[in-house]
């Protein structure tokens, strides 16, 4: 056991070479499985986009302050998208009426996905914000993948 412990010789550069090169191999094999895993994911993810193509404003009791928006939101990506969330100034509305399809029939928010090209109508009350004529309000739509879209919009009815 002595004899072992004290020989100094290490193992033949030729294997030490082979080892090395077999881990360096092994390790840039690893990196290119995990990063093609997370770059196809985020290219997925890319192609699918949304727009707020318009926002109308509508005064119902004619209080001067806005009752209701209206956001029309197109599916300007590749692939389904599914609406699931508007944001008015930073809080969670929930719509009082949604056509994620272009048929002008309710559908269930959430639940049914918008094609490509389809323009959602998507309405909300705002009663609660007190928006006048001229206020600047920010709007964010989310969808179940994490697909977004903002816009500011000046509040005109």
């Amino acid at each position: 056991m002595r004899s072992f412990l004290r020989d100094r010789r290490g193992v033949s550069p030729v294997v030490a070479e082979i080892l090395l090169v077999m881990v360096v191999v092994g390790v840039a094999f690893m990196a290119y499985s995990w990063l093609g895993d997370f770059i196809g994911d985020i290219t997925a993810r890319a192609d699918r986009q949304i727009l707020i193509q318009l926002v109308g404003w509508k005064d119902i009791d004619k209080d001067g302050f806005a009752d209701e928006a209206v956001i029309y939101v197109q599916n300007v990506g590749k692939g389904t998208v599914t609406l699931s969330g508007v944001f008015i100034e930073d809080s969670l509305v929930n719509p009082t009426w949604v056509d994620v399809d272009g048929d002008q029939q309710p559908d269930s928010f959430g639940e049914k996905a918008t094609n490509e090209g389809v323009i959602a109508t998507i309405k909300v009350n705002v009663e609660n914000f007190k928006f006048t004529v001229g206020d600047y309000v920010r709007i964010k739509v989310i969808c179940k993948d994490g697909t977004s879209t903002g816009a500011y919009t000046v509040a005109v009815f």
